[in-house]
């Protein structure tokens, strides 16, 4: 028997409303799927996007800021090197000690302070960045610059690329973990 040629037990269904005219062998996009899931489908308007709105602080390690110290080589009063923040959809998952992802309905569960989130393939986010979560009451609607308060800082501890289709990275996963520090 051909274990590789056995399809019986794959369920090889294509949703028609989400790929009008997508063929069995053409396959799904998940690049396609994470912008749907984080944006929502602007053809579709009953798709409500499932992303919620953060700012991204991506560092330029190339470039040290003024905080930066020759002696301790590190920020002293403010970050170490120089940054843009970005506003970004993302998805935020709740994860156990071990980094496990948590169900988020799972009774006794311990959260600790540390969140997977998922970002499209184009933000190639890097160990050491930070996340913000923001307040802003209807993350439906994109928030307004100048008037964004910063709430929560999240540091990223690890960045997991999904990969498929000849290596392409499809989407990526960070670990990441509350950070005290107010700058």
């Amino acid at each position: 028997m051909n274990w590789f040629a056995d399809q019986t037990d794959t369920n090889n269904y294509i949703n028609t409303n989400l790929y009008g005219g997508l063929s069995q062998s053409e396959g799904i996009d998940l690049r396609v799927e994470m912008h749907w899931l984080l944006y929502g489908k602007n053809s579709a308007p009953t798709t409500k996007p499932k992303g919620h709105w953060v700012i991204y602080r991506r560092f330029n390690r190339t470039q040290k800021s003024q905080f930066y110290s020759e002696r301790t080589k590190e920020g002293v009063g403010g970050p170490a090197y120089v940054y843009t923040d970005e506003l970004l959809r993302t998805r935020r998952v709740p994860t156990d000690k071990a980094g496990i992802p948590l169900d988020p309905v799972q009774l006794g569960s311990e959260i600790t302070e540390r969140y997977l989130y998922y970002f499209e393939y184009t933000i190639v986010p890097k160990v050491g960045d930070n996340i913000f979560e923001i307040e802003w009451s209807d993350h439906s609607l994109t928030p307004v610059l100048g008037n964004i308060v910063y709430k929560d800082k999240y540091s990223i501890k690890r960045v997991h690329d999904y990969r498929l289709e000849n290596g392409n990275i499809q989407y990526f996963i960070t670990s990441t973990q509350y950070d005290e520090v107010n700058y």
